[in-house]
């Protein structure tokens, strides 16, 4: 996936809603105004329902092959790209050097801080 594409916005239902046409632990993606049918006939903005969607970070729920392979610390402060060997879905690690124990862990900083894809 591309940079741009990983960093679409990405909402998970998180709890039930009566006729909801939506599941728990579904994910909606979109762009800016995320609307979504939550039940026949009404339309809901997720970002207006906090306690039904949760605002996901890029790399939450990704697939190996989805994660990209290259990483910026949050743009515009270092603008020193790392690049990234091999993925630790299981730890959210992305190895620059195994060797070395040198990488880009996803849960040291809080959401919306941190790493980002870089294309």
């Amino acid at each position: 996936m591309s940079a741009d594409e990983l960093q679409i916005p990405r909402y998970e239902m998180t709890a039930n809603f009566p006729d909801a046409l939506i599941i728990v632990g579904e994910i909606i993606t979109g762009y800016k105004g995320i609307s979504v049918f939550l039940t026949e006939g009404s339309m809901f903005d997720v970002r207006e329902y906090p306690h039904l969607f949760r605002k996901m970070d890029w790399w939450e729920k990704r697939a190996l092959h989805e994660m990209p392979k290259r990483l910026m610390f949050s743009p515009g402060i270092s603008g020193h790209i790392f690049e990234i060997e091999e993925w630790d879905m299981d730890t959210f690690v992305g190895w620059v050097d195994k060797k070395v124990r040198c990488c880009c862990s996803l849960l040291s900083w809080p959401s919306g801080y941190g790493y980002v894809p870089v294309g």
